[in-house]
């Protein structure tokens, strides 16, 4: 798989770093949603 597996390589992709952390349950879920995505079409 390619892109971000975490996140922490979002925001260090993005040279940046959570200020009020509420978008950190967001971007798990993103993830979360496209490594399932990825799964189902490797089957």
């Amino acid at each position: 798989m390619c892109g971000a597996a975490t996140v922490k390589a979002v925001f260090d992709h993005c040279q940046t770093r959570a200020q009020c952390a509420k978008c950190v349950c967001d971007i798990r879920q993103m993830i979360d949603d496209v490594s399932a995505t990825v799964r189902l079409a490797a089957e």
